[in-house]
């Protein structure tokens, strides 16, 4: 019907860490990885954009960033222990499962099946970083409208739209 939601987790937020935690046996993606990240910084992935934004040259490893990232095969990956074995996982496996939690928090406020998506990305986001966003968005079953930056999320978010107004 041409109107947007911005739709609140289980805590209430209408914002989800975008966290991903690998433990022996499970993943855990949003607030729980974020509050565990002191215990598991080293299996910890977080500013997963800002790492997938860079270009090899750049270096992607930052000292913001818990779990190093690193650039194989033309892509950003990081390195992970999963009990006795390390695993490298990729950022667009690392995005999907940050969508796929989005996606169920989704579907807990809709009964609709086809859930359509505008993803919002960094104003700084380069094409690259925005088409892992989008691929990992459909991995996790989403229908992808659109991508918009930031700035015009947060002024759709908070209702500042001008009727009169035709497009951002």
């Amino acid at each position: 019907d041409g109107k947007f939601e911005v739709v609140a987790n289980a805590s209430g937020d209408r914002v989800t860490p975008a966290v991903v935690a690998y433990h022996e046996m499970e993943v855990v993606t949003g607030l729980a990885a974020k509050q565990g990240m002191i215990r598991h910084a080293a299996n910890t992935i977080q500013n997963v954009l800002r790492s997938a934004s860079c270009s090899e040259d750049e270096g992607a490893c930052q000292s913001n960033v818990s779990c190093c990232p690193k650039w194989e095969n033309n892509q950003v990956c990081y390195t992970v222990q999963r009990g006795e074995k390390t695993a490298t996982v990729t950022a667009e496996e690392v995005l999907t499962h940050i969508f796929t939690l989005l996606k169920g928090i989704a579907m807990n406020q809709t009964s609709e099946s086809e859930l359509p998506l505008v993803i919002s990305v960094p104003a700084w986001t380069n094409e690259a970083a925005v088409e892992v966003v989008r691929k990992a968005a459909k991995k996790a079953s989403f229908n992808v409208m659109s991508t918009v930056s930031q700035p015009v999320a947060a002024v759709l978010a908070y209702g500042l739209v001008n009727d009169n107004k035709k497009n951002l």
